[in-house]
C-alpha cells in the first residue's frame, strides 16, 4: 500500500477548504512532481483523469501520510463518489520516483474545460 498523496488540486498547501485543512496539516511535504494524464477545471475544483501513456501532464504536491488509517478514510470522504482512489507513480520534481495515492475522476469533463499546462494551482491564483 502506497505511504504517499499525489495532490493536483484543493488538497495543495493554501488551496485546501477549511473543512479538510486539518488533515492536510497532518501531512509531510516530500516536494512537487508530475504524473501522467490529462486535468481539466471543474471550477471550484480540478478532475484528473491518470493514464500511464498519455503525452500530458498533471503537476502538483507528493505528500507522505502519517500511520494513520484515518486519514485516509477522511480524504476519500472528502473527495466524494466523483473520484476512486488509485496508485500511480509520480515523478518528484528533486528526483526519483515513487508510487502514489491519487484521486482518479471518474466523469466526463468537456474538452474545453482542459487544462494544458496541468497545473491548476496556478490557474486558481490569476
Amino acid at each position: 500500500m502506497s505511504q504517499y498523496l499525489f495532490a493536483y488540486g484543493t488538497l495543495q498547501p493554501g488551496l485546501a477548504p477549511a473543512e479538510i485543512t486539518p488533515v492536510i496539516e497532518k501531512l509531510r511535504q516530500m516536494g512537487e512532481g508530475f504524473t501522467f494524464g490529462r486535468l481539466y477545471d471543474l471550477c471550484a475544483y480540478p478532475g484528473a483523469v491518470f493514464d500511464p501513456a498519455s503525452a500530458w501532464l498533471v503537476y502538483g504536491i507528493v505528500y507522505e501520510l502519517p500511520e494513520d488509517a484515518e486519514i485516509l478514510c477522511r480524504l476519500d470522504a472528502y473527495e466524494g463518489p466523483e473520484y476512486v482512489r488509485i496508485e500511480q507513480l509520480v515523478t518528484l520534481a528533486a528526483g526519483g520516483v515513487v508510487s502514489c495515492w491519487v484521486y482518479d475522476y471518474l466523469g466526463k469533463p468537456s474538452e474545453e474545460r482542459f487544462i494544458e499546462g496541468g497545473r491548476w494551482a496556478d490557474r486558481r491564483r490569476t
